[in-house]
């Protein structure tokens, strides 16, 4: 006989009992007239079986009686035994399940579940849960940072199954941020910001791009994320004002060290200057000519003796031509190729940065695809997320302002239609 100690086991026999109960009323009702247990088809005698009993002596029939006892016994054994090696299967393969499942489920999913629960008062449904990772010398290591994408395609993260954040009420620190920076950069007299805002400790490598990136920790205020120096910043502003760089500098001192701005100065409206101040990096360029390169693409020419481009071409890429990571196409698809001055006389490296307007096009930093650019033929294939480049873009009205000081392509992305879509059927 096998004795089931744990509670786990007595309560998953006692849901089997209770299951099997419910499911033998079922059939009861079914067929009430018609019912037939098991053990009446294993030993209910047939006609045949009765008539031969007519010409057995007493002394056969009570033979015949005891076999049919012995017989019956040792069937009810051997079902016995079954029944027991199926539950005990059954059981082994519960908790095996268990066994092998990752702290991941087994500890960090319910902690999140709790969180999401307590904090937004509903179930929370999850697409994927998993740790960020990345290569080292070829090789993937994974960090301790947990990070969920729920099924509304909001994330939510941990580090160590504490310091749980989301980007679902973010936008509360965000606008905090908006009026703390305007408070302490007056002077610049700001026409508008689009800020994105980080926290060090959820990302391995910082990229704007990436799905998670503006998820903040739930427990932390403004004042507290900036007393940390982990809440890293990108932020465009434009403005019309002094543009003074000590000012600028001090003020970004308060934020991680991969945080960067980029200031767009502006006379009667229209881009007069570009700044991008950096931990880093401090770069101060003049707008020297505005060029329309073709209808709705605008080009500002940074100025030369600070910047090493002499020339921006803009393609329009066929979407057909883009080979993609899943089953979509990348459309409005534009193609970024920088031309650099051959100056060898140079002593100082001159950065490679180029600034430009797309009029009723739309792209952020969340609906950016990019995609790789050859400089012979038409190769272009889809970058994976990890691989790509900051593409800074500001949306003012119907235009995309864009900056960047790589050759990169850029779209929108197009589920692919089915057969029966491309029909007029779906």
């Amino acid at each position: 006989m096998l004795f089931f100690k744990s509670k786990e086991e007595r309560e998953i026999l006692k849901r089997m009992d209770e299951e099997e109960k419910a499911l033998e009323q079922e059939v009861d009702a079914a067929m009430p007239k018609e019912k037939v247990k098991l053990v009446d088809l294993i030993f209910d005698e047939d006609e045949e079986e009765k008539e031969l009993e007519e010409y057995m002596t007493d002394a056969e029939k009570e033979e015949m009686a005891e076999y049919k006892k012995e017989n019956k016994h040792l069937i009810i054994i051997v079902g016995s035994i079954l029944g027991t090696i199926g539950i005990s299967l059954f059981v082994f393969l519960f908790f095996f399940s268990e066994a092998i499942k990752s702290d991941l489920l087994k500890v960090t999913l319910p902690i999140m579940e709790d969180y999401y629960q307590e904090k937004y008062n509903t179930k929370l449904n999850y697409f994927t849960i998993d740790y960020l990772c990345q290569k080292i010398d070829s090789k993937e290591e994974c960090s301790n940072i947990a990070h969920l994408t729920t099924k509304e395609n909001r994330h939510i993260m941990a580090i160590d199954n504490k310091m749980l954040g989301d980007d679902i009420n973010s936008d509360k620190i965000t606008n905090e941020y908006n009026d703390y920076m305007h408070n302490r950069l007056a002077e610049l007299d700001i026409i508008g910001n689009s800020a994105i805002l980080s926290y060090e400790d959820y990302y391995l490598n910082y990229n704007i791009h990436a799905d998670y990136i503006k998820v903040l920790p739930s427990d932390l205020s403004l004042d507290s994320l900036i007393n940390s120096k982990k809440l890293t910043i990108t932020d465009v502003i434009t403005y019309q004002g002094l543009y003074n760089y000590n000012y600028v500098k001090n003020f970004l001192s308060n934020f991680s060290q991969d945080s960067v701005i980029y200031l767009i100065g502006t006379k009667n409206g229209i881009p007069s200057s570009l700044q991008i101040v950096s931990s880093k990096y401090h770069y101060e360029f003049n707008i020297t000519a505005t060029l329309e390169l073709e209808k709705k693409i605008t080009y500002y020419e940074l100025d030369r003796s600070k910047n090493n481009v002499s020339n921006l071409v803009v393609k329009h890429i066929n979407e057909n031509d883009i080979k993609t990571l899943n089953n979509y196409n990348i459309t409005n698809a534009y193609g970024f190729q920088i031309e650099s001055q051959r100056s060898y006389n140079r002593d100082e490296n001159l950065p490679n940065y180029y600034f430009m307007r797309l009029d009723d096009a739309t792209f952020s930093e969340s609906n950016i695809y990019e995609f790789s650019m050859s400089n012979y033929g038409s190769n272009y294939e889809e970058l994976k997320e990890e691989e790509y480049i900051p593409v800074i873009t500001y949306r003012s009205g119907s235009s995309t302002y864009i900056i960047s000081n790589s050759n990169i392509g850029i779209g929108n992305i197009q589920e692919k239609e089915g057969f029966l879509c491309k029909l007029g059927l779906c």
